[in-house]
């Protein structure tokens, strides 16, 4: 049990997204509103892998409010314009980038030159920003796929005196950004859209999940943005043995010292192998260790070995089928 106070501000791993429930959002929500538009209506159908992969207003709603009980914020994600390729699934014409060069039959991100894509946006974020009622919201930026050609594009970037797909991508951003401030919100963008050195609104938060603490964590800082920090702590990535003192072993104080800009970390689930079958055995007792460097004044690997494995018990009897911490142990239920 942790007995410290935070160790940096607003610290603490995000538990929703540990829990996935963040992530991915769109892949699998339906919102079932008389405010919604018919469009996100048939996006969420159609996007989903089925009826059953569906949250309902309801559903949400119920999510938020378990959530709440426990101290737990749930902040979504709505990811653009990469990792959108469901979305052409809902019907919505010229909502995605028709590919010309080397896949013709294939889409690639939002394309960002129609303007009634950002109105579509506007009236799903502003739904969504209404249900969840959070100041935050996620609106990704990350892993963007620009190898592909568009001869529109093209056209459009030169008809704009655009040089290069990173003023096409400032382009977009300054229109979500316009979404979201004008939505009251304070965006969260995965750290490509800073390392590309898009116009970020002063208040955007940024979340560092490829670079390192000194160099990319600093660099944020620095422009006078808050950062969410994740490299390090990314869940999915599973091997044999006992694998949380590498969780355990990445510390920001060192970098961030008292930098009321360090907002804290992320311990992150991804869900390319990770479902209902083995999410909780993979998140813990592992985020249970992040959480003791975001939350511990000082760390001790060697103490904290003991309370891992007190910790797995504990959530066995609670009936959370946490993995073993550190090899063969026996819990006295």
């Amino acid at each position: 049990m942790i007995h410290k106070a935070p160790n940096v501000q607003q610290s603490g791993t995000h538990l929703p997204a540990i829990l996935n429930l963040i992530l991915n959002f769109l892949q699998q929500i339906k919102i079932k509103s008389v405010t919604v538009n018919t469009e996100i209506i048939a996006l969420f159908e159609r996007g989903a892998f089925g009826y059953s992969a569906i949250y309902t207003k309801n559903d949400i709603k119920h999510v938020i409010e378990h959530a709440k009980r426990r101290g737990i914020r749930v902040i979504p994600e709505i990811d653009t314009p990469g990792h959108t390729l469901s979305w052409g699934l809902g019907g919505i014409p010229g909502l995605l980038t028709p590919c010309s060069d080397p896949h013709p039959h294939r889409f690639g991100p939002i394309d960002p030159t129609v303007e009634e894509n950002y109105n579509f946006i506007r009236a799903l974020l502003s739904e969504i920003s209404t249900l969840f009622k959070d100041k935050y919201l996620h609106i990704g930026g990350d892993e963007v796929d620009t190898s592909s050609t568009n001869k529109k594009i093209q056209m459009f970037m030169l008809r704009n005196n655009m040089t290069d797909v990173i003023e096409l991508k400032n382009f977009y951003f300054s229109n979500i950004f316009n979404i979201t401030r004008n939505l009251k919100t304070v965006a969260i963008a995965w750290e490509e859209v800073f390392d590309e050195n898009i116009l970020l609104d002063p208040n955007v938060v940024v979340q560092v999940w490829k670079g390192d603490l000194n160099s990319t964590v600093s660099k944020v800082m620095k422009r006078g943005h808050p950062v969410i920090f994740s490299s390090c702590w990314y869940l999915n990535y599973i091997k044999y043995g006992t694998d949380w003192p590498n969780f355990y072993r990445c510390d920001p104080t060192s970098v961030v010292g008292e930098n009321r800009l360090f907002l804290g970390g992320e311990a992150c689930v991804w869900g390319e192998f990770v479902d209902e079958t083995n999410l909780l055995q993979v998140s813990w007792p592992r985020a249970s260790a992040v959480a003791e460097v975001l939350w511990s004044n000082v760390l001790n690997e060697t103490e904290a070995k003991h309370r891992l494995e007190e910790h797995v018990c504990r959530m066995k009897r609670r009936g959370i089928p946490a993995q073993p911490a550190s090899g063969p142990n026996y819990c006295h239920y």
